[in-house]
């Protein structure tokens, strides 16, 4: 029996409760990252220049925001902007739970099937092993713009 490659997650409403289990402590580390980060930022964005160039490019050539915008809930905006009080970005997230619940069990499912697609793939010599891990890499790149798709 050899490896997967290929994500393995829980479903939407694990993935949410732990999501939301860290929030507690998100505002402190928010805070400690910003004012204390690792790189320059200023440095890391002029040497993003071009990659940030190339995926703005290929979102327009995606529609990507197109279709962000077609998967607005404008119900579920509302109310969601209606419940939140000034300042509590925690519980405006632990209010988003159904949200953050159904873009995560759509995210599981997308990737449950990916894991189908990379299982199924024989994985008996080294140029096997890499169309798997080719294959991953190609579900990988796809995966943001077929969530969207899940969603709209």
């Amino acid at each position: 029996m050899g490896f997967t490659v290929g994500a393995r997650v829980p479903d939407g409403a694990t993935r949410a409760k732990n999501m939301q289990a860290g929030l507690d402590t998100m505002g402190d580390k928010w805070k400690r990252n910003t004012l204390a980060p690792r790189v320059n930022p200023k440095v890391a964005a002029q040497k993003g220049a071009a990659a940030w160039q190339s995926g703005v490019q290929r979102a327009i050539t995606d529609k990507a925001y197109e279709a962000g915008v077609n998967a607005i809930d404008l119900d579920e905006m509302a109310a969601t902007i209606e419940a939140t009080p000034d300042g509590a970005v925690a519980d405006g997230v632990r209010r988003r739970a159904a949200k953050v619940q159904r873009v995560q069990e759509a995210l599981a499912k997308i990737q449950a099937e990916d894991c189908k697609v990379i299982d199924a793939m024989p994985q008996d010599t080294p140029a096997q092993r890499k169309a798997r891990m080719d294959k991953n890499w190609e579900l990988n790149q796809t995966l943001k713009a077929r969530l969207k798709r899940a969603l709209a």
